[in-house]
């Protein structure tokens, strides 16, 4: 419990820093808040593939250690006659 409790604030906290930088571009260089939210975000998505690519794959695989096994039956169809995901 003291672990999820932790994981959740320091979530929190990365969040605010990450949403300060927004606000300081908005003050600081009078750029539009959206515009930086969403270079912001593409940012964060290279952050995050960086880490999942080199820093938490498995020095014994040539993959990263987020095994494609894994989320093979996440997506199931929920009725085999629609096409919904």
């Amino acid at each position: 419990m003291v672990v999820l409790a932790t994981m959740a604030l320091v979530g929190m906290v990365a969040g605010g820093i990450w949403l300060a930088i927004g606000g300081a571009l908005r003050h600081y260089r009078a750029v539009n808040e959206t515009i930086s939210s969403l270079l912001l975000n593409y940012i964060a998505i290279a952050v995050l593939n960086h880490l999942v690519t080199s820093t938490f794959r498995d020095p014994g695989k040539s993959q990263s250690s987020l095994d494609a096994s894994y989320w093979r039956g996440q997506y199931d169809r929920p009725h085999p006659r629609t096409n919904l995901h």
